[in-house]
């Protein structure tokens, strides 16, 4: 009997984000599952956009990922999914937009981390210098229903570009990676520590 949450290797492109639940088995050929196509556009013609970055909760059942529109999607019930058959089992919901401060263009989002403890607790990170805020977290994100769960965790961080984040498993502490080094905060981003 092959367990849906044995193995699942995660691919976005500019066409969709798909799974493939047979990736490390050498002896075939992978067989890649669309998931969602939502905010991601290809055409040969012009430039397309889509997933920046992908992760998924410790339980393999919700994948989030973000966009180079600085949007942030859900996808629900990815444990269900283990063949082209059972992919409409998923459920897509965009559960952020975000913009540059002070302009309504978008945002390039960098990472996403999930907490292994709580899938609900997530943190999304932007890339850009001169931000009011280039971290965002949730404690909702798994749930959340709108746009409107993330609030930004900036603290006392310089406003610089944030290209890497991770919940600590152990102690909840969260890690950065900037343009100049790592920072670090016990507190859920209130203060900040090089």
């Amino acid at each position: 009997i092959k367990v849906p949450k044995q193995s699942m290797f995660v691919y976005g492109s500019h066409q969709a984000i798909y799974i493939s639940r047979n990736a490390i088995d050498f002896l075939a050929n992978p067989k890649w599952i669309e998931l969602s196509d939502k905010g991601c556009f290809y055409s040969p013609f012009s430039v397309g956009f889509g997933p920046t970055c992908i992760c998924v909760s410790s339980d393999g059942d919700l994948i989030y990922y973000g966009t180079s529109q600085g949007e942030v999607y859900r996808i629900k019930n990815v444990s269900k999914v283990i063949s082209d058959a059972t992919a409409d089992s998923v459920t897509v919901t965009k559960i952020a937009d975000i913009n540059k401060s002070q302009s309504s263009s978008n945002s390039y989002i960098t990472d996403i981390a999930v907490d292994p403890n709580d899938k609900e607790h997530v943190l999304v990170t932007v890339g850009y210098y001169d931000q009011i805020t280039n971290i965002y977290a949730s404690t909702k994100a798994a749930s959340s229903t709108n746009q409107s769960s993330f609030s930004s965790v900036a603290g006392n961080l310089p406003q610089i570009p944030i290209y890497s984040a991770l919940i600590e498993e152990s102690t909840g502490v969260y890690i950065i990676g900037t343009e100049y080094g790592l920072f670090s905060s016990s507190d859920n981003g209130s203060i900040w520590y090089q």
